[in-house]
Order: structure tokens, then sequence, then C-alpha cells
């Protein structure tokens, strides 16, 4: 719901209503959630509240149970007027969406019209809500919209009724192509995003909230800082990862609930937490001063990517915290950590300078 009300939102709508059966502590944390990024958010647990509520004088954007689609279809309902269904072609891979006609399966967001919205309120009693609207509006000679079948088989469009389709639909949420591209910066990326990629979808189903593994990963960081102070310098560091890896996952979690400021500052609390730990395992070959420049630099560019400033520059060429401390627990595994530091310093130079090269080209 979370997910939809998002999507509704970047299109304009001003005010979501959500028809339940209970109210449960998760919907509430939901709720709580929107309300606090400045959403008008209502709970309609009754036909007699939704009649009275609902607007009379602008079409409505209809969100069935568990209907999931890309961004750019719902774009679509936006810029057009009047009644207009998202439909996908019947075939095999449609079969679990509900059937309009011999030629297209309903993929669970309309666009519906005032005079069918109302006219159509009164009649619906024990049915359907979302299936009357559709007949309703079918009839009305609703305009059609078709999803590409790649989308559906991908899970960019989808129905959310059975965990399979769940697993789908997280993995094409975040695809590469798919995460916001501050969030996805970093060549430690390609190690931590499987594992983070896992432990998101297990704490989705758990319905664990993207702050609480934001507070994991500062737990984690702290602890890591522990380990530095007798000297476990390695192992210090594989905690490190660890607390950026739960850092991944809240930012995935985010993705997820199209947070666009992804929790904001708060993002940063694990990773400013690491960068002393950074500075410690660095100058335990006597490069401290590098090793500062190195975390300060890996900072900026962090900043930087989040920011946007980067443009279309490929996550490898960013060297955030992350990679840093990548390239020093290489160098604490060969003892050639001066050498690991030197290198990691020269890759945040060239990082800073494809990040103005870019920022150029944007100007």
């Amino acid at each position: 719901m979370e997910y939809q009300a998002r999507q509704a939102r970047d299109i304009g709508v001003g005010h979501v209503l959500l028809l339940v059966d209970v109210v449960t502590p998760a919907l509430s944390r939901t709720v709580d959630a929107l309300s606090a990024d400045g959403m008008k958010v209502q709970l309609i647990r009754d036909m007699a509240t939704l009649v009275r509520d609902v607007p009379r004088d602008s079409d409505v954007v209809l969100f069935a149970d568990g209907a999931i689609a890309d961004q750019r279809y719902i774009d679509m309902l936006a810029q057009g007027s009047g009644n207009i269904v998202l439909v996908a072609e019947d075939s095999g891979s449609t079969g679990h969406f509900e059937r309009i006609d011999g030629i297209h399966r309903w993929v669970g967001v309309a666009r519906i019209a005032p005079d069918v919205l109302f006219g159509t309120l009164d009649l619906i009693g024990d049915w359907d809500f979302s299936l009357t609207l559709l007949r309703a509006a079918v009839q009305a000679g609703a305009k059609r919209v078709t999803v590409n079948a790649a989308d559906v088989l991908d899970g960019r469009v989808a129905l959310v009724d059975r965990q399979d389709t769940a697993n789908l639909v997280a993995q094409a949420l975040l695809a590469p192509a798919s995460v916001a591209q501050g969030r996805n910066a970093g060549a430690e990326h390609y190690l931590l995003a499987p594992v983070a990629g896992m432990l998101t979808a297990r704490l989705v189903r758990m319905q664990i909230p993207a702050g609480r593994a934001r507070v994991g990963a500062g737990g984690l960081a702290l602890f890591g800082l522990l380990m530095v102070y007798p000297g476990w310098l390695f192992v210090a560091g594989l905690v490190f990862l660890a607390a950026l890896t739960a850092n991944l996952v809240a930012d995935q979690l985010s993705e997820m609930g199209r947070r666009k400021d992804g929790d904001g500052w708060l993002a940063l609390v694990p990773v400013l937490i690491v960068l002393p730990g950074l500075v410690a395992i660095g100058a335990y070959g006597g490069r401290w001063d590098a090793a500062l420049y190195l975390a300060l630099m890996s900072l900026v560019i962090l900043l930087a990517v989040r920011r946007g400033l980067g443009g279309a520059m490929p996550r490898w060429a960013a060297l955030t915290p992350g990679s840093a401390l990548v390239l020093l627990l290489i160098g604490l595994m060969l003892a050639s950590e001066p050498t690991l530091v030197l290198l990691a310093t020269l890759c945040a130079i060239f990082s800073i300078g494809r990040l103005l090269l870019q920022a150029g080209k944007s100007g």
C-alpha cells in the first residue's frame, strides 16, 4: 500500500483513501510513514464513509489489492482523462489477472471518472469493490492502455497474490536500473548487493521498516569501532562491511517504499561511524595522513553522487567509503597497507575528476 500511495503522490494525487477490512499495527505504521511525508492519508472501513469522503469533482486512481505497475504506466493514466484501465494481453503469463474479454485482462490499476464512480458505489453492496468499478468503467467505454508482456514476465507489472510473485516484484524493484543512482554508487555494491537483496526480501516479508535496519547498521558500525581499539583491524573491517550491507538493506527497503530521500541524513549515520575506523585501518601501515585524506574524499564523493551530481557515471567509478574499505582490507590480507592506501587515494582522485567531468557535461 505504501508503494501504491507514493506512486499516486508522484502523479499529483493529493488525497489517498485506503479501503481496508481491519486496521493492523503494520497498516498503522504505513499510514504514519505516509503522513510524516506530508501526504493526506485516510483509512476507510465502510462504504458510507467512502461515499462521504471521496472527491466528487475529480477522477480517481484505483489500485486493486496487491497491484504493482511500473511508474511509467501510472504516468500514462495521469496524462489522460476520463475512464482508463491498464490491461495486458490475454496469454499464459497473464492468467492470474482479471479477464475483461477474450483479448485483455486487467492488471489492477485504473483511472475512474466521477460519474462512473458515484453511479456504481450505491450498487456495490457485498460485491468486490475494485472489480465492480472495473466492470462499470469497461461498460462506459474506458480507454485501454496495454502493458508490455516483458514487464509482466519481469515483475514490473504484477498482482502480488503469492510469495513467488512477491519475490519476482522485489527483484524488479531492486534491479540496478530501477534503484536511484546515489544508492547504487560504489564498486562494493557488486559484492554487497546480492547479499543485501536476499536480506531485503526476507525483511519485507517480516514487515521490518527501513528505520530499524538503519539502527542495526549503526549498531554494527559502532561495534566495529570497538574492534579497532584492541587492534583487531581485519575483524573490524569485516564488521564495517556488515554495517554497510545493513545500511544498503535499509536503502533498498526505502526504495521499495518509494521514499525519495532514503531517510535523509539518517542514511549517512552508519557511514560516518565507519569513517574513523577507515582512517584507523589505513593508518596501521603508518600512512594516517593519506588515510585521513582518503576518508574525507570518499565521503565527498558519496555525498556528491547521492545528490545526483554524478549524472550517468557508472557505479564502479565512484570511490565511496565502502570501496575504500574493501581496498584496505585487501591491503591487510596482503600485508601491503601503505601501498593500498595510496592506491585507494589515487582512485579517489580519479573518481572526483570523473565527477567534475560529468558535472561539466551535464551543465
